[in-house]
């Protein structure tokens, strides 16, 4: 694996809704890493939107955000490791 430029990308499916609806989530989860301060540079990440992005308070979602950053910079280390 290679190291990244610390992007991050936010997808979200049809099925959230529609256009509008779609941006407004991308931008909460784009706000929850920018909050969090977990992006860095040698890190590209990648993030699915569901549909309970829609319902789920911003604390929540920015909590879930460090936790799933938690996780892959551990799992990344542990492959890097190896």
């Amino acid at each position: 694996m290679l190291p990244g430029t610390g992007l991050v990308g936010v997808a979200t499916a049809r099925s959230v809704g529609c256009h509008a609806r779609r941006n407004r989530q991308k931008r909460r989860v784009r706000e929850a890493v920018r909050v969090s301060a977990v992006a860095e540079p040698q890190f590209d990440m990648a993030f699915v939107a569901k549909q309970a992005v829609y319902t789920t308070d911003f604390q929540t979602l920015r909590d879930e955000v460090v936790r799933l950053t938690t996780e892959a910079k551990r799992r990344w280390a542990e492959n890097s490791a190896s």
